[in-house]
């Protein structure tokens, strides 16, 4: 965690990356609003046809302030919390997609 981007971060270009910093070097809830409607929303709005988006998030308090919670109800997306301290063994994305590219054989 940082407080500023280094550009020696990363070693080969990043086309279409974005980087956030925030003052105390963690996320804070304007990143997160910031990620949600300007990342999140477009990438997925177009591929959906209207229909609703399922957002999974951690049960870190900057991913449900009332802007992200109300921009997810305006915007059709379904905002599903993983239970505190959980998402290490819960890991949904890495259970289902990734977990067939990590396994041997």
């Amino acid at each position: 965690l940082a407080n500023t981007h280094r550009s020696n971060w990363t070693t080969f270009p990043t086309p279409r990356w974005q980087y956030a910093c925030s003052d105390s070097g963690y996320t804070d809830s304007k990143i997160s609003l910031k990620w949600l409607k300007h990342i999140f929303d477009p990438e997925t709005k177009k591929r959906t046809n209207k229909k609703p988006r399922v957002l999974i998030c951690d049960g870190f308090g900057t991913h449900e302030t009332l802007e992200i919670l109300e921009f997810c109800f305006e915007n059709n997306i379904l905002l599903y919390r993983l239970p505190s301290y959980t998402s290490h063994k819960l890991q949904p994305c890495v259970c289902s997609t990734q977990g067939r590219l990590s396994r041997p054989g």
